[in-house]
């Protein structure tokens, strides 16, 4: 069976109106229904219309991220920005409505449990009064994008952005690598006061959305958001400590053990790029045939990774 390519996929703006004139309508059905089959119905069309929704915005959001220039992309992702908070709102009536159903069972019979656990959960993470800080904090989201991936500098005769500047500090040439990294720095620090000031402004805004919500701070928020469901602050405090008693160390002996293969007195900030005074490891070979071995090696790990592998190369 022949899939379309990400490539071929026409990119269309969704109806917005129309998607949130769908919920009013299932929301308003919901109530009526007589059996599980009705409402397992409403609800395969609620996912169906989900869905188209979620692959237009992926598409609009991986064309941007892949040219960040784009204006077209940029207005694309500006409208999702702008449109999601207030869909969450009518999404969560939808899912009151779901849940409140006396034939929810039909549905977790076929879904599982946690996908209506799920929305439990997140539920406190909606609300009509936090739409405006979600819309800003979403534009502010992305003007931090648009500053950082426009960033270019000229490095030795090369104009560079963060990423080319990075793969220069794994040069064997120690000098470069020093130079390279200065000039990373120079050039966040040249865009220091435009990303300070949305810092600023995103810490001001998620303040005002986790006391609009009844969290006590923002992190709570994430916990949620981040689908955290089964640990918390003081499983996350002992894994850090964990990090810092076991981790820190190794990570420290790795170092050491790098500086004497390098062959340095010291380890600075711009030689933890480089794994071997030869340079380090880059793939063999074209990408077909770098493909065709990833290809071998996840068909041999198992029929499900190699079939799955395989639909990724094919689309």
């Amino acid at each position: 069976m022949s899939h379309p390519t990400f490539a071929s996929y026409t990119y269309t703006r969704p109806d917005a109106k129309g998607y949130l004139d769908q919920l009013d309508g299932w929301i308003a059905e919901i109530p009526a229904v007589k059996s599980g089959d009705q409402l397992l119905a409403i609800f395969r069309a609620s996912m169906k219309a989900a869905e188209s929704f979620d692959t237009m915005h992926q598409v609009a959001y991986i064309r941007n991220s892949g040219d960040i220039k784009n204006e077209f992309y940029q207005k694309e992702i500006g409208f999702f920005h702008e449109f999601e908070p207030e869909l969450n709102v009518k999404v969560q009536e939808f899912n009151h409505a779901i849940l409140a159903s006396p034939f929810l069972p039909a549905l977790k019979e076929t879904y599982g449990d946690l996908l209506f656990d799920r929305m439990i959960q997140k539920d406190r993470l909606v609300n009509p009064a936090n739409v405006a800080n979600q819309i800003e904090e979403n534009n502010l989201v992305q003007e931090y994008f648009q500053i950082a991936g426009n960033c270019i500098t000229e490095f030795r005769g090369e104009k560079l952005n963060f990423y080319g500047l990075l793969k220069k500090m794994q040069s064997t040439d120690r000098e470069l690598r020093r130079e390279a990294m200065k000039a990373w720095s120079d050039l966040y620090a040249s865009v220091a006061p435009a990303l300070d000031d949305i810092y600023s402004r995103m810490i001001e805004v998620r303040c005002r959305m986790a006391e609009t919500l009844g969290f006590a701070d923002y992190t709570e928020i994430m916990y949620l958001s981040m689908e955290r469901f089964s640990y918390g602050r003081e499983q996350v405090a002992a894994f850090r400590e964990s990090i810092c008693k076991y981790v820190v160390p190794l990570v420290q002996s790795i170092y050491d053990e790098r500086q004497g293969r390098l062959g340095l007195d010291s380890l600075h900030y711009y030689d933890e790029s480089l794994t071997d005074p030869k340079g380090n490891a880059d793939p063999k070979g074209t990408t077909d045939e770098l493909i065709a071995a990833a290809q071998k090696m996840y068909r041999e790990l198992s029929p499900q990774t190699g079939a799955f592998f395989d639909r990724i190369v094919e689309q």
